[in-house]
């Protein structure tokens, strides 16, 4: 396997780190692969790793190359940035599938949550993403997305979070929201004489440099509105009672897809908190993270690859 840190933007610093198959000369000689571009989840606040390496290795063992973006964050986040690093990982792809034995009609984007929101705009608005690095517009377009819990609709709010894992240094437990995260105190309200976390608020700061963007500005930015024909094939799930990510996301991004005879695999699994990604040992924060029903959506996914001809070729 070559492991190597390619830089995507040197204004923003963003980069992508690969994981390419060696060619062998003894299995699948002279083969191709497909790709997988591993996008994590993190509000556009920040990566989780707990949706990056081990994601882009399980991909390997179905013999594809893979790749993890990380896309900018937090203030580095602005509209379009992410979308077009992330054009910009296809192009490289792209540009050496001869030197890498890629399948340069086989690049999908698997993304989670935050980074599910960033792979479903760029199955859509790829062509503005190409525009930005002046590129014609099939150098960057995916040919398949996957989707875990995505946040694709931004007109929907999230439900209010636990001021806890937000707190930095030494606490007051008198004043706890004195010592809320920086990134996250334009997301600090009372309800009902407590302290929480509106979990969307920094989120939408990043991604549109205001907590209260206009209704054009979220519509721009909710994927399921801006589907057509041309959106690439995808496989979307998610959980039924994820708190913070709502399943309505994923079902009205399905039915858009449904609408504009985009083939399409979805799957609602019936339990699980949000940020799964695996569902299994490899990337669980705490047991409840293990959950062995949701981790068969990977087992799910491969089926589905197949089915789309994401295959390796000789």
């Amino acid at each position: 396997m070559t492991n190597q840190r390619i830089l995507l933007s040197e204004t923003t610093g963003a980069y992508m780190d690969t994981y390419l198959l060696a060619a062998s000369d003894q299995i699948q000689i002279g083969a191709t692969r497909p790709v997988v571009l591993v996008c994590p989840g993190g509000a556009y606040l920040r990566t989780s790793d707990s949706e990056a390496e081990q994601v882009a290795l399980h991909f390997n063992t179905l013999g594809f190359h893979a790749a993890v973006v990380r896309y900018s964050c937090g203030n580095k986040a602005l509209w379009p940035t992410p979308m077009v690093e992330l054009a910009s990982a296809i192009k490289v792809f792209r540009e050496n599938a001869r030197q890498w034995y890629v399948r340069p009609d086989r690049i999908a984007v698997c993304g989670f949550s935050a980074g599910g929101h960033l792979c479903a705009m760029i199955s859509n608005k790829y062509a503005e993403a190409a525009q930005a690095l002046g590129v014609s517009a099939e150098l960057v377009k995916p040919d398949a997305a996957i989707l875990g819990y995505p946040a694709i609709d931004m007109r929907i709010d999230f439900p209010y979070s636990d001021i806890a894992p937000y707190l930095e240094g030494e606490v007051d437990p008198e004043h706890p929201e004195r010592s809320v995260t920086p990134l996250y105190q334009c997301g600090l309200c009372e309800v009902n004489g407590k302290y929480m976390i509106d979990f969307k608020r920094p989120m939408l700061r990043a991604v549109f440099g205001t907590t209260q963007p206009s209704r054009e500005q979220l519509d721009a930015l909710s994927a399921n509105l801006l589907v057509t024909e041309d959106t690439c094939p995808s496989f979307v799930w998610n959980t039924c009672d994820d708190e913070l990510v709502l399943a309505i996301n994923s079902i009205e991004y399905v039915e858009a897809l449904q609408a504009h005879h985009v083939p399409c695999e979805y799957h609602m699994f019936i339990s699980g908190p949000h940020g799964l990604s695996l569902a299994d040992e490899t990337v669980a924060v705490n047991d409840g993270f293990i959950n062995p029903e949701v981790a068969r959506w990977f087992g799910l996914c491969r089926a589905w690859l197949r089915k789309i001809d994401f295959v390796v070729k000789r």
